[in-house]
């Protein structure tokens, strides 16, 4: 069956996978099953084996999108996806791992899920499908036969000649994200701060300036009634024969 390729330019329209890669056998590509604490991992399919901490990851990228008014499913695997990405698969997710510190595990895969979307929804590639002479060729409208959505996979993604998107790579939105969560992150903790003592240092000030003042009350209190009770004492005394009250 003889196999051509075509050259489609599409609109991303979405995700269809918010897992954008996956640890991969270096024979067959396979997904390999990390779940087991064994320190050597073996791929089910081919028999490779590594150790755990050489294990190497590849991108699964599985977008919908659109030609027209045609909608399909593309998904691109590999290599070809490294300068979108700006960085190899194994690099990023070591990148993710090392961050998970920053921020929890949860919250460091839905900022990279973030990443992807502003990279790629909205944007237009060309994707190389390789199709056979009985694929169907659901950007032309002709119909599936299904009334699911045509689902297809790229050997290559390229940027329209058009199109300038230097720079603008997952791992450069990646960080933007990570920096402008980092910094709310710090309000936040400063502001929760504030809450445990109310008003901060002009609290502080406050009560010092109150205190300061209960303690010039009271003394000024006392000094009235010591001197009240000095004019009393005067008073009450007897008066000395040729003497006056002012002596």
């Amino acid at each position: 069956m003889s196999l051509r390729r075509a050259l489609v330019e599409c609109a991303v329209l979405s995700l269809q996978d918010s897992c954008v890669l996956y640890p991969c056998c270096k024979g067959c590509f396979s997904r390999i099953d990390i779940d087991s604490s064994e320190t050597r991992l073996t791929c089910s399919k081919c028999g490779y084996s590594c150790a755990r901490e050489l294990l190497e990851y590849r991108y699964r990228l599985s977008v919908r999108v659109a030609r027209g008014s045609c909608l399909f499913g593309v998904t691109i695997f590999g290599n070809c996806l490294n300068q979108f990405f700006g960085i190899h698969a194994t690099g990023l997710q070591r990148f993710v791992a090392d961050k998970s510190g920053y921020v929890d595990a949860l919250s460091t895969s839905a900022l990279l899920v973030e990443a992807v979307e502003e990279c790629f929804i909205g944007k237009h590639f060309i994707f190389g499908i390789k199709i056979t002479e009985n694929d169907t060729e659901p950007w032309l409208g002709r119909p599936t036969g299904s009334n699911k959505m045509a689902q297809l996979i790229a050997t290559q993604m390229i940027l329209p000649e058009a199109a300038d998107l230097r720079g603008c790579t997952v791992l450069s939105y990646f960080e933007e994200i990570l920096h402008k969560t980092g910094e709310a992150k710090h309000c936040t903790t400063a502001k929760a701060k504030l809450q445990e003592e109310p008003y901060g240092q002009f609290y502080t000030i406050h009560k010092l300036v109150v205190s300061q003042m209960i303690h010039f009350g009271l003394l000024f209190v006392f000094l009235c009634l010591f001197q009240d009770h000095t004019v009393w004492t005067a008073l009450s005394a007897p008066l000395r024969p040729g003497s006056s009250l002012w002596d």
